[in-house]
């Protein structure tokens, strides 16, 4: 049991952490063939750049950031989470990139674990993002999310698109009618910029024109790849 987190019921830190585990023990979550193998660089033999001239610094919401890359948002809400949290936050404000941290979900239910996912603390020299489900605005509400998101003292709020993983969790959301409706609700009234990214599959190019005319500030466009959560609900599924 997560001494830390007394008082949380156990099917929610189960959840969390089977994610985690089937994460770092199956290899099978992560592949995806975006035909990125097929794709060569032309190499250029007469190179005339000088390398030590090249600048990859960016300026994002009153940030020097060393490049524009960011660690995005995971996992959070036990122990095992929490740490790998702090972990990468604290590498990432030394490298000086930004890190969104995972969903803030829990502290709706949970208010007195807010400590937890309060970490811009230890990220005084890079933007910080929290993040919270697109399914979970209406849930709590606009004007309540962007409460929470000041007591996180976050420069940005990344909102997260996951259908497929929410259908194939048997207590997953299964309603997403009227979502372009609550993203530009909120980002009409949101003092943060809005961050939208997806959960492994990616946003094709006619969503992120659809994104940003709702008035989100910046799309996430890790593309498709790196963790399968569909796999990873499935996975879960079978425990």
């Amino acid at each position: 049991m997560d001494i830390e987190f007394m008082g949380i019921e156990p099917n929610i830190l189960n959840n969390k952490r089977q994610q985690i585990e089937i994460c770092l023990q199956r290899e099978n979550v992560n592949k995806s063939d975006n035909l990125l193998n097929f794709v060569n660089v032309k190499h250029d033999a007469l190179s005339e750049l000088d390398f030590c001239e090249i600048d990859t610094h960016e300026s994002l919401f009153g940030y020097d950031i060393a490049m524009p890359i960011f660690i995005s948002s995971m996992t959070g809400g036990v122990r095992e989470g929490n740490k790998l949290n702090k972990s990468l936050v604290k590498i990432a404000n030394d490298i000086g990139i930004p890190m969104g941290l995972g969903s803030f979900k829990l502290i709706f239910k949970y208010p007195e674990y807010i400590k937890d996912f309060s970490l811009k603390k230890y990220a005084d020299n890079i933007p910080l993002f929290s993040n919270i489900g697109v399914v979970q605005l209406r849930e709590f509400g606009v004007f309540e999310i962007i409460e929470m998101n000041k007591r996180l003292e976050v420069d940005a709020v990344v909102l997260h698109l996951n259908s497929g993983q929410e259908l194939m969790n048997s207590k997953g959301g299964r309603n997403f009618k009227g979502i372009k409706d609550t993203i530009a609700k909120f980002c009409s009234v949101s003092n943060l910029p809005v961050i939208v990214k997806e959960t492994g599959f990616g946003i094709s190019p006619d969503s992120v024109i659809s994104l940003l005319e709702l008035g989100v500030s910046y799309v996430d466009l890790a593309g498709s790849g790196g963790t399968n959560w569909v796999l990873v609900e499935g996975i879960k599924e079978k425990i």
